[in-house]
């Protein structure tokens, strides 16, 4: 199933921005907009083998204060399940 981003929501764009910030400063260069067209491509097409894939779902954890579960984090091979599964998480009243 293909996931498309709503950039009209505020919240889901942002979170795509801070994925590509993280990303890129981990080593894996990339933007919101390169991300917004391959929602769907799993994380090796950016260079991130599994244990960069750790890395990033420990980074991710602690930039929005969470714990990303191994179980959840063998979901999040994807940006846009990583993204859908923040703003679910983040989501007021959550």
């Amino acid at each position: 199933m293909s996931i498309t981003f709503d950039r009209t929501d505020p919240g889901t764009s942002r979170l795509t921005e801070v994925l590509a910030d993280l990303m890129t400063r981990g080593g894996f260069p990339t933007t919101a907009a390169e991300l917004d067209e391959r929602p769907d491509a799993e994380y090796e097409a950016w260079g991130l083998d599994s244990l960069g894939h750790l890395e990033l779902m420990v980074i991710l954890g602690r930039e929005f204060g969470i714990t990303i579960t191994d179980a959840d984090a063998e979901q999040l091979r994807t940006p846009a399940a990583t993204v859908r599964f923040l703003a679910a998480l983040l989501r007021p009243g959550s």
